[in-house]
């Protein structure tokens, strides 16, 4: 009978071997799927009539074709793929968005070019209403132009945290999967069966993972695996702690967090993956922009409103100022940051014309109500006020004032707090999409008289308004040693090699990715050709033990019929 026995376990050896090719057949186009090959080990011999006989062949095992390094490395890269995509996705957006703001007909550079232009045309004969009316018009066109970029950031920010929260979601969803297939890998290990399609198909949730977020897997005992996303444990072995997205606080802006449900600790810093691109996004490259877009924004405001808060429009001085904007009721929280110690000189002009200048000393302890006190005490004939958080400074009778620096002085404001908490200013706002010309210099009623074009006692000069225009081509420390003009040029250039650095990355990665996949379908793929080869090997076999078995079977009848 141990002939029957070797040519029964032939035929098993062979069946299986088939059911094997043909599964690796069927699945040859399945993302994800790992070749599966057979291992055969031979019976051992028994001694038998003087002679070790072989007792022919067990079926070993399926052997997955997984090359876990390889694996890594591709996942690796399908995770920066992805990061790179997501990016750039945004990146082409805001691209779009500023390059039609930027540049073109009505694009910030022409539209700076005309304001400091209007303002070059208004030095020149500073009581012309045309020239007062054109100075207006075009700063309120560099204000829009200005909104119109900080909202098309704001708009792309918008958009990315409805992408992230989607993704978070996804996350989510696979991480339940996998654990779900965990316990189906587990559940069959114990038992001792074949687990391989399971293990597929848990792969295959993880490379979706990865490209989701950059993910690291720990592998375990009965191939169960963890996963972990940032330094948070997504997955541990059939159990899940799912994350969420939150805002927190980036200096002043919102920036992407991620933690696990309803806890406390939060990481900004995830990398690799779709949320990894959303992240890098919003909390620096998005950031950077609008940061960028705020600093020339308030930097033509602030070096434009220090000096016109020391002059005066052809109107001439004063009776009455209000801050423009609603305060903050501390002077320490105005934007930009008051100089502690500092000091206002004001000018108080009697009905005849004889000035007496007065010293405000401004500290940072300060509230609007202490202030208003001390200029109401600085001068019997001036009330510092506050209502609804806007500091008013009223002149009583026929006296009038102003903040025109006095000689030896050419500053009248060392504090700051004047620019800052927008009395007599021409610009107000505190980022790009806020910006916009004072209502008070703007009013239709004031006809552009008090843009303050005079800078000196005469109250008849044109250096204040010179000094302003000739801010276009001025090298300003805090835009870094850069001109308005060639800061903006700077903000587009940046983008532009952002976007290209990014795009070659994400080829090179691509290619990378290729060269990884190809190798894992050299080692790990299904060749058509190969298992038509192991399919005839095995279809031959079959039959041969087939005809063995046959063979031993009219064997024993012949010897049976001889015995009998």
């Amino acid at each position: 009978m141990a002939g029957l026995d070797v040519g029964i376990s032939g035929l098993d050896a062979a069946r299986k071997a088939l059911d094997v090719i043909g599964n690796n057949i069927a699945n040859a186009g399945t993302d994800g799927y790992h070749r599966q090959d057979v291992q055969f080990q031979s019976r051992d011999d028994m001694y038998v009539g003087g002679l070790y006989i072989g007792q022919g062949v067990d079926f070993g095992e399926v052997v997955r074709r997984y090359d876990r390094v390889l694996e890594t490395q591709i996942s690796g890269e399908e995770s920066l793929v992805s990061q790179y995509s997501a990016e750039l996705d945004s990146l082409n957006i805001i691209e779009t968005a500023i390059g039609d703001l930027v540049s073109g007909a009505s694009g910030l550079d022409k539209v700076m070019a005309e304001y400091f232009s209007a303002m070059h045309d208004l030095s020149v004969d500073p009581t012309s209403i045309a020239y007062q009316g054109g100075a207006i018009t075009a700063a309120e066109s560099l204000a829009f132009r200005f909104n119109s970029l900080g909202k098309s950031t704001f708009d792309v920010n918008e958009k990315l945290y409805s992408e992230a929260v989607s993704v978070v979601e996804e996350i989510n969803s696979l991480a339940y999967q996998i654990a779900h297939l965990n316990d189906s890998v587990y559940q069959a290990a114990v038992k001792g069966d074949d687990a391989n399609n399971i293990l597929d198909q848990r792969d295959r949730l993880i490379t979706d993972l990865q490209r989701l977020a950059g993910v690291s897997v720990v592998n375990r005992e009965f191939s169960l695996v963890d996963v972990v996303v940032g330094d948070i444990p997504l997955v541990l072995g059939t159990q899940v702690s799912e994350v969420e997205l939150k805002l927190v606080d980036g200096g002043g802006t919102s920036d992407f967090g991620l933690s696990p449900l309803d806890a406390v600790q939060t990481y900004t810093e995830i990398e690799g993956g779709k949320l990894g691109g959303l992240f890098n996004l919003r909390n620096n490259i998005v950031k950077d922009i609008r940061s960028d877009l705020d600093t020339l924004a308030l930097t033509v405001a602030n070096e434009t409103n220090k000096l016109h808060v020391q002059g005066v429009g052809t109107a001439g001085s004063f009776t009455s100022l209000t801050s423009d904007a609603l305060l903050t009721a501390n002077v320490s929280d105005l934007v930009p940051a008051v100089t502690d110690g500092g000091v206002i000189q004001m000018r108080v002009i009697d009905g005849s014309g004889t000035p007496v200048v007065r010293s405000i000393t401004v500290n940072t302890t300060d509230t609007l109500t202490t202030l208003a006190a001390k200029i109401t005490a600085a001068d019997a004939n001036i009330t510092g006020s506050v209502s609804g958080n806007q500091l008013t400074i009223t002149a009583s009778g026929v006296y009038t004032f102003d903040f025109v620096p006095v000689s030896p002085s050419t500053d009248s404001d060392t504090s700051g707090f004047l620019a800052a908490a927008g009395v007599n200013t021409f610009f107000s706002g505190t980022t790009a999409a806020t910006m916009r010309v004072n209502d008070f210099v703007s009013n239709s009623t004031n006809g552009g008289t008090y843009i303050a074009s005079s800078g000196t006692t005469s109250l008849t000069d044109n250096a204040n308004i010179l000094a302003m225009a000739k801010l276009g081509d001025t090298t300003i420390t805090g835009l870094g040693g850069l001109t308005p003009k060639d800061y903006y040029i700077k903000i587009s250039s940046d983008l532009g090699n952002k976007i290209s650095s990014i795009d070659t990355k994400s080829e090179n990665s691509k290619a990378v990715l290729n060269s990884l996949r190809q190798q894992r379908d050299e080692s790990s793929g299904v060749d058509m050709n190969t298992e038509a080869t192991k399919m005839l090997t095995y279809g031959q076999m079959f039959q041969a033990m087939a005809k063995y078995i046959n063979t031993i079977s009219e064997t024993m009848r012949t010897i049976m019929d001889i015995s009998f």
